[in-house]
């Protein structure tokens, strides 16, 4: 269906061809470029002697003035492999020029992968003139330096060019609904490139709440469908919910795979963890199920604990001399302990005791009870308005993330006072405790923390679980130290 699927129709000024001659051209640009990278690794390591005082001599190998020859089936070998891997990782799709951010990860995906494999395959196959470890890991480090700077300059000039126009699918919405909305500021801010929203149809069995925009034009009814799409060149329709009933429902797929235009579906059946859903067939059948999200795996698990264990020691290590520095100053300000432990809820809803810099007075909540601090909140301390806005007082948790109660990323943990109200008057508030809280995460750097809208945290701590990678973790972590939004 494919394949008919790019026989459609196009607007006047758009090629469809653009994205073929981009992919080609990324494609060409990595090869020659990883291919230098191996030229550049093996000058280092095998024609210099910069490495002689860290490197054993036994391995360092001159093969005098034929080196390059004779290494030059190994440089072929390793851009062949490398390039495969990268098709693997859909490095030369359309996500290569339309989601850069995305990529940048998975070039690094790629390059740690070519260093394990390329070494795998050379040891394993007794390649002769064997091959110099520093070499490879130079390569591999080079390659991703070299082609990271190549993605960046050649995704500004497809932008700068207006070559995006020309892959972005043009799609029109039947109904309109917060998710529509949501994607519609996403497009237009940029977060959100593979598609662009050309129109809007009505329907009565479709909402439209919250209204739509008014830069998108109402183009007709749904049920007037075949003549609208079949007029004005659009590549997708995108419905916002699957309640029109199965002929309906029946009726607009067919028409738009009469179209040749792509049909798109916003379930509203399904608004949690989406990324994880897949089609399989039973015996013929088809069955929609939740698949196994990023954490789910094994080593997933474990490569994030590596990370949190060695953040935590060197968390401890480098802001020791702070924590007792504000430590002596609360001690200071207030009488009690500079530190107090406080329940919270963890993975899978075991409770925990967090540990921080005290803030407050002592008897903050010997009144009300447990509450969210507020702007401007009285219960705080002179030097407790710095500490909240540079999170400060959560320095101590690095030894919650060495116990392993907490990561250094993920939801933030809440009290259980407010957690058992929550699983009952938010929706999917539980699926948060499916990984352990983090010292920071997604929705705190985007500002959603405290007193601020419960759905929209919710919403970003989904994000967070169904888009996890390292890549992902250490981005928030930067981001940590860049936005205090809502930090009172």
């Amino acid at each position: 269906m494919r394949h008919l699927i790019d026989m459609r129709p196009h607007a006047s000024d758009r090629n469809p061809r653009v994205g073929d001659f981009l992919r080609v051209g990324l494609f060409i640009g990595d090869a020659c470029l990883f291919f230098c990278a191996q030229l550049a690794a093996f000058w280092l390591r095998l024609k210099t002697r910069l490495f002689d005082a860290v490197l054993p001599e036994s391995s360092y190998i001159e093969y005098g003035p034929k080196a390059y020859e004779l290494y030059a089936s190994h440089f072929i070998l390793g851009t062949v492999l490398f390039l495969g891997i990268g098709v693997a990782l859909g490095l030369y799709s359309r996500k290569a020029y339309l989601r850069p951010r995305l990529v940048l990860g998975d070039l690094v995906k790629a390059c740690a992968l070519w260093i394990i494999v390329y070494l795998f395959v050379t040891l394993f196959f007794a390649v002769d003139p064997p091959i110099s470890r520093t070499f490879v890991a130079l390569a591999g480090l080079l390659g991703l330096s070299t082609l990271a700077l190549w993605r960046v300059g050649f995704n500004r000039w497809v932008d700068r060019a207006g070559l995006v126009r020309h892959v972005q699918e043009r799609v029109i919405v039947a109904g309109w609904s917060k998710d529509t909305e949501d994607l519609w500021h996403r497009s237009r801010n940029g977060d959100l490139r593979e598609f662009v929203l050309i129109g809007i149809l009505r329907s009565e069995d479709l909402g439209f709440s919250p209204s739509p925009p008014k830069e998108l034009p109402i183009m007709g009814d749904l049920a007037d469908i075949s003549g609208i799409i079949s007029g004005r060149q659009c590549d997708a329709l995108l419905l916002c919910g699957a309640s029109l009933g199965a002929q309906k429902l029946s009726n607009v797929m067919q028409t738009c795979h009469r179209e040749m235009v792509r049909f798109l579906v916003i379930p509203d059946f399904f608004q949690v963890l989406v990324s994880g859903l897949h089609i399989e067939s039973l015996r013929g059948v088809p069955v929609m199920s939740l698949g196994r999200l990023p954490l789910d795996r094994f080593f997933a698990r474990l490569s994030k604990r590596l990370v949190d264990i060695t953040g935590g020691l060197f968390g401890l290590l480098i802001f020791a001399p702070v924590i007792t520095a504000f430590a002596l100053l609360v001690k200071m300000e207030s009488p009690g302990p500079a530190f107090y432990r406080q329940v919270r809820v963890g993975r899978g809803g075991r409770p925990f005791r967090i540990i921080k810099i005290r803030s407050m007075r002592m008897d903050a909540e010997s009144e009300n009870g447990a509450q969210w601090a507020e702007e401007d909140d009285t219960r705080r301390l002179k030097i407790g308005s710095l500490m909240r806005e540079w999170n400060v007082d959560e320095l101590p948790q690095f030894w919650n993330v060495l116990k392993g109660d907490m990561s250094l990323v993920g939801p933030r943990p809440e009290r259980p006072e407010f957690t058992k109200d929550f699983k009952h008057s938010v929706e999917y508030y539980n699926v948060r405790h499916t990984v352990k809280p983090g010292m920071t995460g997604w929705a705190a750097v985007n500002g959603w923390r405290g007193n601020t809208d419960l759905n929209e945290r919710i919403r970003f701590d989904l994000d967070y679980i169904e888009r996890w990678s390292l890549i992902f973790d250490c981005y928030i972590m930067l981001l940590t130290f860049l936005r205090n939004k809502n930090a009172y």
